[in-house]
């Protein structure tokens, strides 16, 4: 008796051994599949793969642009472009990233006009807390700055009172005594050898 097999596409039984001899059956990937199943199976493939393809076309076509030379020198007068090329570059500096995100300038353009926080608050604050206290920068690391920008000012005034009261003192003079060390030759402190051969 010979063994049945199943279409691996409809999953019904395949009747006839002799199906498969005249072309009624097919075997593809290993498999028994009906002829007719087959075709609407690869017909449906190249149809979600045509889907797909539009899909990341459109995702493609929706998806953020970077920020080119000209659209942000649009404008702008060279000194305004040269200061915001450096804000960028500081920002990639303290976020340790390749690159600032493309929302730098807008973000912080918001949060100048809701907050009222500068360019340099604005570094303050991200430095103060990814480089000082040590948290790492996610996808949007800009969105704590609102919550840090008060720790972040009172931590570089106090920064800034603790050099203006030390301004006075010269580190370099305090460490800079001489001081001579005699160091012996070490000879006399050798002791000979106990042979155990002589006891």
């Amino acid at each position: 008796m010979a063994r049945k097999h199943k279409c691996a596409y409809c999953h019904k039984e395949i009747e006839k051994p002799d199906d498969i001899d005249n072309g009624e059956v097919l075997i593809a990937t290993k498999k028994y599949a009906h002829r007719q199943c087959f075709q609407i199976y690869v017909a449906g493939t190249a149809t979600k793969k045509r889907e797909m393809q539009a899909n990341r076309a459109a995702q493609k076509k929706n998806a953020p642009k970077q920020i080119t030379v000209n659209a942000v020198r649009k404008g702008k007068t060279e000194a305004e472009y040269q200061e915001e090329r450096q804000f960028l570059a500081d920002v990639k500096n303290v976020l340790k990233s390749g690159f600032a995100p493309v929302e730098t300038l807008s973000i912080q353009k918001n949060y100048e006009e809701k907050y009222k926080i500068t360019k340099e608050q604005f570094l303050m604050a991200i430095k103060y807390f990814y480089v000082i206290k040590g948290n790492t920068p996610t996808e949007h690391p800009f969105g704590i700055i609102p919550y840090v920008i008060n720790e972040a000012i009172n931590f570089y005034s106090h920064l800034d009172d603790v050099k203006k009261q030390n301004n006075e003192f010269d580190i370099t003079a305090m460490y800079k005594q001489e001081r001579v060390v005699y160091v012996s030759s070490g000879d006399e402190s050798i002791t000979p050898e106990i042979d155990i051969n002589t006891i």
